[in-house]
C-alpha cells in the first residue's frame, strides 16, 4: 500500500511540472530542451541530496552495460517525451503512456514470468480503450500519438532496466541521481547550443521554479516507490494516478474535450490495472 501511496503523490506533483511546461511550450516561453532540464534539473539535486543525507551513494562498476543502455534509452525517451506532451492533449498521452504496462507485461513473458488468466483480462481491459481511443483520435487527425507510443515502450525498457538496477547493483539514490545529472547536462547542453537558451536563469522566475520543484518532488518520491511493489504494480498505480490526473487538469487546465467518453474509459482501465495487480 505504501508503494501505491507514493505513486498517487508522485503523479499529482508530475502533472503539475508537465501543465505548467505544456502551456510554456505552446506559447513559445520556453523551448523543448529548457522543459526537459526543467523536469530533470532538481530530480537530480533531490536525489543526490537525499542520497548524501542517507549515506546511501552506492554505485557498482558491474551495472556499467545496464545502466549504459539505460542512459541511452532515457535520453531518447525523455526527448521524445517533451515534444509528445507539448503537442497532445494532457488526457491523450496520458492514454497513450499507459500502453507501458503492455509492454512492460510483455518483457515479463519474454523473462519467463508466468501470467495468471486473470492478468490477460486485465491487459485486454487496458489495451481496448487505449487502442479505441488512438483510432478515435486518429480520425480527428491529432499529430504525436506515435511519438507517445513510442515514449511508452521506451519507458518500459527504462523501468525494466531501472529495476534490475536497484535490484542486484545500486541504491536507488545512486542510481537516479546519475541518470538525472545525465539528463540534465544532456538538456543544458542543447538548450544552449541548439536554443541559445540558458536554462538556468528560467529558474528566477517563480513559474519555472515552481515547475522544476514538482518535477523533483515527483521523481524522488516514484523512485523510492519501487522498493515497495514489484514494478509492474508500481507502474501501474502511477500510469492510473497519472491519467486520472492529465484528464483532470486537460479539463480544468486546458478546456480539453470530450471529458466523459474519456472518463468511461478511464474506469474500464482502471478494472484493467486492478485484475492486473
Amino acid at each position: 500500500m505504501l508503494g501505491v501511496l507514493l505513486t498517487g503523490i508522485s503523479s499529482a506533483f508530475n502533472e503539475i511540472s508537465f501543465s505548467i511546461g505544456k502551456y510554456h511550450v505552446n506559447n513559445g516561453t520556453q523551448s523543448y530542451y529548457t522543459f526537459g532540464f526543467l523536469i530533470q534539473f532538481f530530480s537530480a539535486l533531490f536525489i543526490c541530496a537525499a542520497g548524501f543525507l542517507f549515506h546511501d551513494l552506492v554505485f557498482s562498476p558491474a551495472s556499467f552495460p545496464t545502466f549504459g543502455l539505460r542512459t541511452l534509452v532515457a535520453i531518447v525517451e525523455m526527448q521524445l517525451a517533451t515534444i509528445a506532451i507539448s503537442r497532445l492533449d494532457r488526457g491523450t498521452f496520458g492514454f497513450m503512456h499507459l500502453s507501458t504496462i503492455p509492454f512492460l507485461i510483455a518483457i515479463d513473458l519474454v523473462l519467463g514470468y508466468a501470467v495468471r488468466p486473470l492478468q490477460i483480462v486485465g491487459m485486454s481491459l487496458i489495451i481496448l480503450p487505449i487502442l479505441a481511443f488512438f483510432f478515435l483520435e486518429q480520425r480527428e487527425g491529432k499529430s504525436g500519438l506515435w511519438l507517445a507510443f513510442s515514449v511508452a515502450f521506451l519507458a518500459s525498457i527504462d523501468i525494466s532496466l531501472y529495476k534490475y538496477d536497484i535490484s542486484h547493483f545500486n541504491s536507488v539514490e545512486a542510481e537516479q541521481g546519475i541518470l538525472t545529472l545525465i539528463l540534465s547536462l544532456y538538456f543544458f547542453l542543447t538548450a544552449v547550443f541548439i536554443k541559445k537558451e540558458n536554462p538556468l536563469l528560467f529558474l528566477k522566475q517563480p513559474v519555472y521554479f515552481a515547475q522544476a520543484s514538482a518535477s523533483g518532488v515527483a521523481t524522488m518520491v516514484n523512485s523510492f516507490a519501487y522498493l515497495f511493489a514489484p514494478a509492474s504494480i508500481i507502474t501501474a498505480a502511477f500510469r492510473g494516478f497519472s491519467l486520472l490526473a492529465a484528464l483532470l487538469s486537460g479539463r480544468l487546465y486546458f478546456a480539453e474535450k470530450n471529458f466523459l467518453l474519456r472518463m468511461m474509459l478511464f474506469t474500464v482501465i482502471i478494472v484493467g490495472l486492478i485484475l492486473l495487480i
